[in-house]
């Protein structure tokens, strides 16, 4: 379960890498909505890291579920960019 967590963490963060780039040569989503939902899903992958408890099963319960709201959120962006 945890590879499978850091595979999906990965694949969101890869994501906001490839709209990085994209951005930096000058291509733009339609709706700005798109930027705040690629933020909010990297922030959602990120704070697991700094907030999450010690205790390794309420530990991997906060990896699983910021996870699968930064992948909904990545969905979101993905909708609303196109």
């Amino acid at each position: 379960v945890t590879h499978l967590l850091a595979l999906a963490q990965t694949a969101v963060i890869a994501q906001v890498g490839l709209g990085l780039l994209l951005l930096s040569s000058h291509h733009r989503a339609p709706d700005r909505l798109h930027y705040v939902y690629g933020s909010l899903s990297l922030a959602a992958v990120l704070a697991p890291w700094l907030y999450a408890p010690a205790d390794r099963h309420r530990r991997l319960a906060w990896f699983a579920g910021a996870t699968l709201v930064a992948g909904a959120l990545a969905v979101r962006a993905y909708m609303t960019g196109t």
